[in-house]
């Protein structure tokens, strides 16, 4: 079972040591592909982790590549990590762009549950599973009921496809974004 998680920077408050800390629990063999710089060194301390759980050969850390291969990359995975933390009020609030790169890629999100993820899960549906960074014993069953039932698999990445190809994507959003920006402006010509 494939795990993927991408950003910019490998940093160690992104909720990756959960991850690991489930992977070891998991009764699945589940791999962990992390993109990303690691400029800080923060990619090896999380294989330190890995390995002082005894599961050191199945994290990994990838390069970096551009933003227009993040899709394509992606698809190759059985799920893709959300795992915000609270460290502060805009990890709290925000959603990543990592979340519509998967389900763009068809491949089920697991949600961290900080207020904005919690608030998104409900839409997401059976594309997304959502867990707490604090109980990483569910987190691995999660990850088990998930790997263990095929049907669960494939009924969420196809749900995930959708939801990319329908709803989350730059073409639906632009459309709202230039609708504000012209209900914005008449509402201001309108102003005395």
């Amino acid at each position: 079972f494939k795990a993927y998680w991408f950003s910019q920077t490998i940093g160690l408050d992104r909720g990756l040591q959960a991850f690991i800390q489930a992977m070891a629990l998991a009764r699945t063999r589940v791999t962990l592909d992390v993109r990303g710089s690691n400029r800080w060194g923060h990619g090896e301390r999380l294989v330190e982790l890995a390995r002082g759980l005894g599961i050191g050969d199945r994290v990994n850390l990838l390069p970096m590549a551009p933003p227009e291969e993040m899709a394509r990359l992606a698809a190759a995975y059985d799920i893709g990590l959300s795992l915000e933390t609270d460290v502060s009020e805009n990890r709290r609030l925000c959603l990543t762009n990592k979340i519509f790169t998967y389900l763009l890629a068809g491949v089920p999100v697991l949600l961290s549950d900080t207020p904005a993820q919690c608030a998104l899960a409900p839409d997401l549906g059976v594309a997304a599973r959502l867990v707490s960074l604090a109980d990483p014993a569910a987190m691995a069953a999660t990850l088990d009921n998930l790997a263990g039932s095929p049907a669960a698999r494939a009924e969420a990445s196809a749900s995930a496809w959708r939801l990319g190809r329908e709803r989350y994507n730059w073409e639906v959003e632009r459309a709202a974004l230039l609708g504000s920006v012209a209900r914005a402006f008449r509402s201001r010509q309108a102003s005395p």
